[in-house]
């Protein structure tokens, strides 16, 4: 199905499906990186102490560390709603084939990342 629906590269890459999750997740990365780059200067100008803002930066290397966890957790939720939807998938496999129902399962294939979605968009 999913050949069907983006027969070449080409297809794939202009496709809305395509576009959202990298479009969003680069902008997710964006403000990430501009956090990473601010955060020394705003604590050196709210401190006024280099070793303040040393302890800040090593507290803030092990707290971002648990981005690890976070990744590993947002993989099993999508595990999880894989599951969830996996009848709902069976179910829209066994009717006649439309284009609807090809648009329907492709969406529905998508659907459980979402939650990591929300998770990089939140923090």
């Amino acid at each position: 199905i999913l050949s069907d629906l983006f027969p070449s590269p080409k297809k794939s890459l202009i496709s809305l499906p395509f576009i959202v999750c990298t479009s969003f997740f680069s902008l997710a990365l964006l403000r990430f990186t501009f956090f990473l780059a601010e955060i020394t200067p705003a604590a050196d100008a709210h401190f006024h102490d280099q070793a303040i803002t040393a302890q800040l930066g090593s507290v803030l290397s092990f707290v971002l560390a648990g981005g690890i966890l976070a990744g590993l957790a947002c993989g099993f939720v999508i595990d999880k709603l894989r599951a969830a939807f996996r009848p709902k998938i069976s179910y829209l496999l066994s009717l006649e084939r439309t284009p609807e129902t090809d648009q329907a399962l492709l969406w529905l294939r998508i659907r459980p990342m979402a939650f990591s979605m929300l998770i990089m968009a939140t923090f």
